[in-house]
C-alpha cells in the first residue's frame, strides 16, 4: 500500500516543495498513530477527534486573523464542509474505528487520497498522471487483496470445531 501511495504522488514530488513532502510523511505517521492509539483499552476515539481539532484551530489562528473575509459564500463552504465533509465523517470513522482492526481500517482510510484527484478530474478536466493511476491501481488491489484473506480467514475459523484443529498437532481451546 505504502509503495502504491508512493507512487500516486510521485508525479507531484519536487525538491522545491521538501517541507510539504515532509509535512506529508509527518502527517500519515501520525495518522498511523491514531488508528494504534484508538485500538488500545479504554480509548476514547471521540475525545482523540475533538483534541485533534483543538490543536487545528491553535495552528490555524494566525492564519485565520490574517485572511478575514467578510463575504459569506467562504464562510458558507466552511461551515458546510466543517460540518459535513469532515464533522460527519469524523462522527462516523470514531464510532467505525471501535471495531474495526487498526490495520483494516487504516488499509480503507488509504482509499480516501485516492479521491481527490477524481474529484478534481470531474471538476476541472486535469487528469492524474500514470504514476498516479498506478499508485491508485495498487491500493486499490491491497484493501481489496486484505479484506478477501480476512474474510476467508475469519470463515475458515468460524468453521473450525473447538478442540483439535485441522492442523496436524495443533490444538485449539
Amino acid at each position: 500500500v505504502f509503495g502504491g501511495v508512493m507512487l500516486f504522488f510521485i508525479d507531484q514530488l519536487r525538491a522545491d516543495a521538501l517541507l510539504g513532502n515532509i509535512l506529508a510523511v509527518f502527517s500519515g505517521v501520525t495518522f498511523a498513530v491514531v488508528f494504534l492509539a484508538n485500538k488500545m483499552p479504554g480509548a476514547r476515539p471521540e475525545e482523540a477527534t475533538l483534541l485533534g481539532y483543538l490543536i487545528n484551530i491553535v495552528i490555524c489562528i494566525p492564519f485565520i486573523v490574517t485572511n478575514v473575509t467578510a463575504e459569506a459564500v467562504p464562510w458558507l463552504a466552511v461551515i458546510v464542509m466543517g460540518v459535513f465533509q469532515l464533522g460527519l465523517a469524523y462522527v462516523l470513522f470514531s464510532i467505525g474505528i471501535k471495531t474495526t482492526p487498526p490495520l483494516a481500517a487504516s488499509l480503507i482510510a488509504v482509499i480516501e487520497p485516492l479521491l481527490s484527484p477524481v474529484w478534481v478530474m470531474l471538476a476541472t478536466g486535469e487528469k492524474p498522471g500514470p504514476f498516479a493511476v498506478a499508485g491508485g491501481v495498487i491500493v486499490v488491489a491491497a484493501v481489496v487483496a486484505y479484506n478477501a484473506i480476512s474474510a476467508r480467514r475469519v470463515h475458515r475459523e468460524a468453521a473450525e470445531p473447538t478442540g483439535l484443529s485441522t492442523e496436524k498437532g495443533s490444538y485449539k481451546a
